[in-house]
């Protein structure tokens, strides 16, 4: 049966590895935080990304994420330059636009197409497999984990306030507009002194996640401030669930003041 599928398809991804009783065989560019999740595959499947050290260092793909997959049997691969997004879940073949990440499944508009034909399955089985030829181990991807930075998010200078009238509010509302933005090594290291003062920090959220973003100039949210996200996706702009700001890191750049923000909101789907 050949279908396009337009909605719910993290859904559909998702089901149809936890579902298969076969082994998987799957190429995907980039391969993020909660991957593994979104990607349940079984003992023996083939998983092709690529691990590159540039793409690591970007943190488009988390070898963390590659390694709990590892550890459950799965034989991981990589090659520079992937760009390919083909799934072969079992007897399904599914082609489309979607790599492995909270950012595809919450933000981006995605499209795959789904067939059983069974040439189009050999073949695509057949293609991935014609790259895999030395699998990563556990200690070379815990090298490249050494090497991997989250992606980042650089805020607007000035954060706008919003007022509320409820009386069910204890804590002002702010909203951001982020971008895209490459750490420079001091904020970098700043970035890892930040994130090591947040695992003082008791967290039993599961339903959460933390965003980190960095401001430059004032900054006026403080602790427990709510925070919503704004992230432009070429023309379209996405907006993410209301979170709590949980902690700041601030420090001087000369006579510039940066801050790092870090979020916990609900791990849902960002509106457009």
């Amino acid at each position: 049966m050949n279908k396009l599928i337009t909605r719910n398809i993290w859904g559909t991804l998702s089901g149809r590895a936890r579902k298969t009783k076969t082994n998987s065989h799957i190429a995907v560019a980039y391969f993020g935080k909660g991957g593994a999740k979104l990607l349940p595959l079984r003992k023996g499947s083939v998983l092709l990304v690529d691990a590159s050290e540039s793409t690591v260092k970007c943190g488009q793909t988390c070898p963390a994420e590659l390694l709990k997959l590892y550890y459950k049997g799965v034989n991981i691969y990589s090659r520079a330059n992937l760009h390919a997004k083909i799934y072969v879940l079992g007897n399904v073949l599914y082609v489309g636009s979607a790599n492995v990440s909270h950012h595809s499944k919450r933000t981006l508009k995605e499209v795959l197409y789904r067939t059983t034909d069974v040439q189009s399955v050999k073949d695509a089985r057949e293609f991935i497999l014609s790259f895999c030829h030395v699998s990563l181990g556990d200690g070379k991807l815990k090298k490249l984990q050494k090497l991997y930075r989250p992606p980042h998010f650089k805020g607007t200078k000035s954060i706008k306030h919003r007022t509320t009238s409820s009386k069910n509010t204890e804590y002002p509302l702010f909203t951001v507009q982020l971008q895209p933005y490459d750490f420079n090594d001091e904020e970098q290291k700043h970035s890892d002194k930040g994130n090591a003062e947040l695992k003082s920090i008791s967290r039993k959220k599961s339903l959460h996640e933390v965003d980190e973003f960095i401001v430059e100039g004032t900054c006026n949210p403080k602790k427990n401030d709510y925070i919503v996200q704004v992230d432009k996706e070429g023309k379209d702009y996405f907006v993410s669930p209301v979170g709590q700001l949980i902690h700041k890191h601030g420090w001087y750049a000369g006579d510039v003041k940066k801050t790092l923000c870090y979020v916990e909101l609900p791990n849902k789907y960002r509106k457009n």
